[in-house]
């Protein structure tokens, strides 16, 4: 593969960010990462923003520091639930693009429908986890991310708590949590990765998604998601096995339907699970963004 260099723009957390991965696929693909805009920025071949609150930057930095370099825009989702998304504000950002890149198909589509725009699908990469069947099923349910934001529908876990009460084990992890026990915030990968292993069912109860990785990187450490059908990318990914309708009721009858066969359902798990690991890998996923990229040159 020919050599490119790349500046970057992303939201940044240790724990949280998709930039840093991305980064080091950009590498693992022999490019080069640059991080200063200096007598070099004119050798750069792309500027990659990787979520709308870094467009602006990334913008800026392609007017006032080269205009050589092709400017790509990922959209992570088209917020249009969101009161302060201003459509004609993102359309007049996308305009600068010499790219534009989706998250999925859903995405894809909301962009040309609702923005008018045409973009390349390069999705996103889940984190460096793996399946490892020595670790034992000690929790019942795992639920991560935003669970405070209304889209992800915390009340139904919540909801769920009530009805199992004391007899199975709840843990979450994320940024937000519910006010309920077990609640263990940010946690490193490895430790993520030993409680997906650890855990039965990764309650992944969310409406609204650009595209949703805690599904994906259940099924890749062999645990089952249970997922709700109106979630927007659940036809893109999920197996009907583990599609529920979005109440209480249905995600409880889901549960014991799937318990009833438990480790014949994990093996639907870890086969879509194999083919996720792949498809989702860093690697794999800032591939895509520079044949994107490739197409413009």
């Amino acid at each position: 593969m020919k050599y490119f260099q790349i500046k970057t723009f992303g939201w940044r957390n240790k724990f949280l960010d998709q930039i840093s991965r991305i980064e080091e696929g950009f590498i693992l693909n022999n490019c080069k990462i640059i991080n200063n805009c200096n007598n070099n920025s004119s050798s750069l071949d792309f500027i990659y923003a990787h979520c709308q609150s870094s467009w602006e930057e990334a913008i800026n930095y392609h007017k006032y520091c080269t205009k050589n370099a092709k400017l790509l825009l990922k959209v992570l989702d088209v917020p249009i639930h969101c009161l302060d998304f201003d459509k004609e504000r993102t359309r007049e950002k996308l305009r600068y693009a010499n790219l534009i890149l989706s998250n999925s198909k859903h995405v894809q589509k909301e962009i040309k429908e609702i923005l008018g725009f045409d973009s390349i699908i390069v999705y996103d990469c889940i984190k460096d986890l793996e399946y490892k069947k020595e670790i034992k099923k000690e929790i019942d349910f795992l639920a991560i991310g935003r669970l405070n934001d209304p889209e992800k529908r915390g009340f139904l876990i919540k909801d769920l708590c009530k009805i199992l009460r004391e007899k199975r084990t709840l843990v979450t992890c994320g940024p937000e949590k519910l006010g309920i026990s077990n609640e263990l915030g940010i946690v490193d990968d490895s430790s993520l990765n030993s409680l997906y292993c650890a855990s039965k069912f990764c309650l992944c109860l969310s409406r609204r998604e650009g595209l949703y990785l805690p599904p994906l990187e259940a099924m890749v450490t062999g645990c089952i998601p249970i997922v709700c059908e109106d979630m927007t990318t659940v036809s893109e990914f999920i197996p009907k096995e583990f599609v529920c309708k979005p109440n209480i009721e249905s995600i409880y009858n889901k549960i014991l339907e799937i318990e009833k066969r438990y480790y014949d359902y994990q093996d639907v798990a870890i086969n879509y699970g194999f083919i996720y690991k792949k498809f989702f890998d860093k690697k794999t996923v800032a591939k895509r963004i520079i044949d994107a990229y490739i197409t413009i040159i």
